[in-house]
């Protein structure tokens, strides 16, 4: 029910959803003759996709989210296992093309692929598997795969595939972690999506290192085309009102620290 529930907020946590909806009102009042209400409308459906659709605002809510850096990652010392936290596949076009499709999170895998290769780690562990129901391996059996034709052998490479978002991971993680002893784990995710996944495993008592990865803000002086509306600052907005609204979700239901 939770799953269920966390995917429905997230359609209705994102500015474009809103702008509709006050479209669509926008024609009632119409409608209805109350051209007033209805231009208020309109016009509030402008000003949200616009500020959500430009540098200064998507830099704001990210950088919220960025900060303060909580990568812990010590280069010094060797790890027994890199958990790696899935979503970074492109699951509609992987599944058309048959050939595996990375989003903007593959700095994820890449990371995860030179700790290896440097022996900074022992192991990779991916966790998580697609959020529907595809007629092709998970994500992090896909991953894996991945690895192995890149030359990594694949008794190094675990996965665990039964675990939808952030929490389950967590849970599911325990056990692996204690009945495989590891004392020193490190964690890689996106910078924006760390605080929540770091409370989570803290929550079931799972001790981790941090490496952030996959950095949207920047200080960049602000100009004139920063004003300038894009679908990728939009996009940006988007990710980062659903990472706010995971957050809060999760703690007002004590699911992180």
């Amino acid at each position: 029910m939770f799953f269920f529930l966390s995917k429905i907020f997230d359609l209705f946590l994102s500015p474009l959803t809103w702008s509709i909806g006050l479209c669509l009102f926008s024609f009632l009042f119409f409608a209805k003759r109350k051209i007033k209400t209805a231009q208020l409308a309109c016009l509030l459906a402008f000003l949200i996709l616009y500020g959500f659709s430009i540098y200064p605002v998507a830099n704001f809510l990210a950088k919220g989210l960025e900060e303060p850096n909580l990568t812990t990652f010590n280069p010094t010392i060797p790890y027994d296992v890199a958990i790696v936290l899935v979503g970074m596949v492109e699951e509609d076009v992987t599944l058309q093309f048959a050939q595996i499709a990375f989003n903007d999170g593959v700095e994820r895998f890449l990371t995860a692929y030179n700790l290896l290769r440097s022996g900074q780690t022992k192991l990779v562990l991916f966790s998580g598997t697609s959020a529907r129901h595809y007629p092709w391996e998970s994500e992090s059996r896909l991953l894996g795969h991945q690895l192995e034709q890149w030359g990594i052998p694949g008794n190094r490479i675990l996965v665990e595939e039964k675990s939808r978002n952030t929490l389950e991971s967590a849970q599911f993680l325990k056990s692996i972690v204690q009945e495989r002893g590891w004392k020193k784990c490190l964690l890689i995710t996106s910078s924006y999506h760390m605080q929540r996944a770091l409370n989570c495993f803290q929550k079931v008592g799972i001790e981790v290192d941090t490496l952030s990865v996959d950095f949207r803000s920047s200080n960049q002086p602000i100009s004139f085309k920063h004003w300038l509306p894009r679908t990728k600052w939009l996009l940006m907005s988007t990710e980062s009102l659903h990472e706010y609204g995971g957050r809060y979700v999760y703690r007002f239901l004590s699911f992180s620290s």
